[in-house]
């Protein structure tokens, strides 16, 4: 007869097959009906959208990808990871390298527990106990750790292998730090505006004059500095700016309507004479959309250019910062200038590489050092709260895992009704349930977590990303496994527990029955390979922000289905993937070589991810910025982490089964693991984070030419968004401009040379 716990994985194993083939067929659906979501990167490719290179978005050719059933994984697979690096993003390409490094650790894992532990553990003795002694294995519990007496020589086995597999970790892990390291140099040497630029920090009060900072940095590099300004925020200008192309949006949308309908009119507010009285009224006229938008359009486009040219009254509406901005001539200054120490004090002049242009919030730059630290505290405060809260709810998930043993208890004799459910219901509560509202419930965490960090002085968006994720592993890391494992623990052996009354009695069961919570882990990492993963591949969060925003916004014009598609539901989200492969990582290190079925698991999650990530960055998702791969290093200590806790765990088990010289040398293992983790840590770290400056004068050539200097552009999309020049709007109403013409709306249409001409000075120019 099937035991309970091994009818809730083959119930995780039915539905999760179930869920796979209906989010396939679905995705096969949709991504015909909506080739704008699920071909975004095709349909940019089309409209030309470039980037700050000049170069137009990539995207793979259209012969990879077929419309058979399943034709996008054999066009994903096809996919160079070179090319990935080269033409989507480093942090694409180092996600996916860490999947498939993932994937082959936990196969080779698979393959050496599955022809060497999994006959140890079947022959193990506890399986022929009575079923009513709290030790008695059956079910999977019979091909785990579960199945092994005190002083077992099999322990032996399970030693050797724990030191196989840290050693086959460390190896993957060490060519994954190179491999990145290699990518991450090149990125930092070759042509982009943030390696020509840098951010300083806390920049002293006497120095909040523009030319003092260009003249302190001129002489420090002189001849190198081509723009250096004391950072403010032009709040008004850059509401002006909204309001202009907001007004574009609208008189498009008139257009449109108008030629493919009625035209319509708005009510404006005017000022007439009033026959009554000498002063004036307003009074409600209506006028003609297009007229009133092409009029709102022509004097926000005045007002933004005088308070653009005017220095003084400019001065008087923007909000300073205690940052600067420096843009070097060259990269190997600015490669410099970053891992050095500029001022006497160090908390002064610290300077550090600025983010991509369009990674900056430029508000948040002049959020006062106080808020930020009060909201700093109370993210953190808010964010420990949470934890505290979700690790109720985990005891509460762990006790509906544990029915069965809480109805041995007399005070939860209520629930003895459950030992008359036929098993597969059991089965589905107990073992299917649990880890799926783990699951869903722990959904809510990262979106709660970016809402109190985003408070705070989150002035680069890739840096507040790293933070959420790190905040939701250790979310998961508590609530999600440690909560799990001592309240599932204690649980299951309740019963027990109360029956003997002696610590030591109690401390042995529970920590014996560590091993059997690998049941619950298990279906939790197959519903993760089976049912989340995919679930990333249909993308439905995607589907249902962007329909709500359709619903709301009612798109017309080609101008606002492409702001439509660009939204941030077109952003791959690494830092909730990265947490959540983290935690599949964890427990399937944890309770790879206590339950060996658990890495047969973990292979299928990260083949499964690899392959869906890989369509959905080089398809479907787009952003006109990127990290640089920094979210790698933050994943490496994740991940070391988890080896950590394995080891840790594995030393406290073998003490228990009274094994000390196995958990002596587990112990061993553990520190030499932590030494090992740091030094590959220093080998690679500061390569990682700052490159080398043989790479930067490798880029030049032979020779330093105009062609390795800073581009303008480059220089451009440095400058406070509110001073940055306005550009004669393109036609995107969707109309034809003989359709427009026909209509006699030409006059509404700014002419376009092909060539955007700057409506406004540059500051350069200034």
């Amino acid at each position: 007869m099937v035991s309970d716990e091994t009818a809730g994985v083959l119930f995780s194993v039915g539905i999760g097959v179930v869920v796979t083939i209906i989010f396939a067929a679905l995705f096969e659906l949709l991504r015909r009906v909506l080739p704008r979501v699920y071909e975004l990167r095709k349909e940019l490719q089309r409209i030309r959208l470039k980037d700050v290179n000049g170069r137009v978005v990539w995207a793979p050719p259209e012969y990879r990808l077929g419309r058979w059933p399943l034709s996008w994984l054999w066009a994903a697979h096809e996919i160079n990871e070179g090319d990935i690096a080269r033409f989507v993003s480093l942090d694409a390409f180092v996600y996916l390298r860490s999947l498939r490094s993932q994937f082959l650790l936990f196969g080779l894992s698979f393959l050496l527990t599955a022809t060497v532990l999994i006959p140890t553990y079947a022959t193990g003795s506890r399986k022929n106990r009575s079923p009513v002694d709290p030790l008695y294995a059956e079910g999977l519990n019979i091909i785990s750790m579960s199945n092994l007496d005190e002083r077992d020589g099999r322990l032996w086995v399970t030693l050797v292998i724990e030191v196989i597999l840290a050693v086959l970790i460390f190896f993957v892990f060490y060519k994954d730090y190179s491999r990145y390291t290699y990518y991450k140099r090149k990125y930092l040497a070759s042509m982009r505006p943030n390696s020509f630029c840098v951010l300083v920090r806390c920049v002293p009060e006497w120095f909040k004059d523009t030319n003092h900072i260009f003249q302190f940095f001129e002489r420090i590099f002189p001849g190198e500095i081509v723009y250096a300004v004391h950072a403010k925020y032009s709040k008004q200008l850059v509401s002006l700016q909204l309001q202009f192309n907001k007004a574009v949006t609208a008189k498009e949308k008139f257009i449109w309507q108008t030629i493919k309908g009625k035209p319509k009119k708005v009510p404006i507010e005017i000022k007439v004479a009033d026959a009554d009285s000498t002063g004036l009224c307003p009074q409600k006229v209506s006028t003609p959309a297009i007229d009133h938008w092409y009029e709102r359009q022509g004097a926000l486009w005045s007002d933004i250019h005088s308070l653009q040219q005017d220095t003084d009254a400019r001065a008087e509406i923007v909000v300073p910062t205690n940052f600067a901005l420096i843009v070097f001539k060259t990269r190997h200054a600015a490669s410099q200038i970053i891992q050095s120490q500029l001022w006497f004090e160090a908390g002064a002049f610290i300077p550090e590489r600025a983010p991509e242009p369009h990674a900056i919030v430029w508000k948040k730059l002049a959020q006062s050092d106080w808020s930020n630290i009060l909201f700093s505290t109370i993210a953190v405060v808010a964010i420990t709260c949470l934890i505290i809260f979700w690790s109720a709810i985990a005891l509460m998930v762990s006790a509906l895992g544990n029915l069965s043993s809480l109805s041995m208890t007399a005070a939860f004799s209520w629930l003895s009704v459950v030992n008359t459910w036929p098993t597969w219901v059991v089965g589905l509560i107990e073992g299917f349930l649990p880890p799926l509202i783990m699951a869903i419930l722990s959904a809510v965490f990262p979106v709660i977590a970016k809402v109190f960090l985003s408070l705070g002085r989150a002035y680069d968006i890739l840096a507040l990303e790293r933070q959420v994720r790190n905040c939701l592993f250790i979310f998961l890391y508590i609530t999600s496994f440690w909560a799990i494992l001592v309240s599932g623990s204690i649980l299951s052996q309740l019963n027990a527990i109360v029956s003997t009354g002696s610590v030591t009695s109690t401390v042995q069961l529970l920590s014996q029955s560590v091993p059997a919570q690998a049941i619950y882990f298990l279906n939790y990492v197959l519903q993760a390979a089976l049912i989340r993963a995919p679930q990333v591949l249909l993308q439905e969060v995607r589907l249902f922000l962007r329909g709500t925003l359709w619903v709301l916004l009612r798109p017309k014009t080609e101008r606002q289905k492409r702001a439509l598609d660009r939204g941030p539901h077109s952003f791959f989200l690494f830092w909730k993937l990265y947490a959540v492969g983290e935690c599949v990582a964890l427990m399937s290190l944890v309770y790879g070589t206590i339950a060996p079925l658990m890495n047969l698991f973990a292979t299928a999650y990260f083949l499964v991810a690899y392959y869906v990530s890989k369509y959905n960055l080089c398809f479907t998702h787009y952003r006109a910025f990127q990290d640089g791969g920094n979210m790698f290093r933050g994943h490496f200590w994740c991940l070391m982490t988890c080896l950590f806790t394995k080891q840790a765990i594995m030393a406290a088990l073998f003490g228990i089964f009274k094994a000390p010289v196995q958990a002596v040398l587990e112990g061993f293992l553990l520190i030499f693991s932590i030494m090992l983790a740091i030094i590959i840590s220093d080998r690679f770290d500061r390569v990682a984070k700052f490159g080398s400056l043989v790479s930067v004068y490798d880029s030049y050539g032979h020779t330093i030419d105009k062609d390795d200097e800073v581009p303008l552009p480059y220089v451009t999309e440095y400058f406070d968004p509110g001073l940055r020049p306005l550009k004669h709007p393109k036609n995107l109403s969707g109309c034809s401009e003989a359709e427009i013409t026909a209509a006699g709306l030409l006059q509404f249409i700014q002419p376009t040379t092909g060539k955007d001409e700057e409506l406004a000075p540059s500051p350069l120019k200034q």
